[in-house]
């Protein structure tokens, strides 16, 4: 089982999520269209399988809003993922404290899951504190890939 702790503090609070996790990784299955008296030398690939799934345990005290953002994690990253990699996260747990917790947070910490177990660059995702929110805003529609920083 994998572990990543994700953490984010810019101020006096911030945000901590630990997820459990298994990772299951498959290879892309190549397929040649044949006849039983030839071989058309047609090659089709199965994409690959990549998912988040929650264990049952935990699925039945997750909101709808929270296992998206566990996908979300999963869509963070996988432009990173060899094409030809399917990947299966079966979230086992996820510990973290109400007061320094946004649903956000699960993104990131699968993201930095991803990122630990399959050796990618990541992501950077701007967060900024809103005062008249009072929380973290997440800006997911500017996210830079930190293989680019290189």
């Amino acid at each position: 089982m994998s572990t990543f702790h994700y953490r984010f503090i810019k101020t006096t609070w911030g945000i901590a999520v630990e997820i459990f996790a298994d990772i299951r990784l498959s290879c892309q299955e190549e397929h040649y269209a044949t006849s039983s008296n030839y071989s058309i030398g047609l090659l089709t690939l199965k994409p690959p399988l990549r998912s988040i799934e929650p264990a049952a345990s935990l699925k039945k005290w997750l909101t709808e809003e929270e296992i998206n953002y566990l996908n979300r994690g999963m869509d963070l990253v996988s432009a990173q993922i060899p094409v030809s990699l399917g990947v299966i996260v079966e979230v086992q747990d996820l510990i973290f404290n109400e007061t320094d917790y946004q649903p956000e947070g699960l993104a990131l910490a699968v993201a930095g899951l991803l990122t630990q177990e399959l050796n990618l660059p990541g992501v950077h995702v701007p967060i900024q504190f809103s005062k008249e929110k009072k929380r973290y805003i997440f800006d997911f529609d500017h996210v830079e890939s930190l293989a680019s920083r290189n």
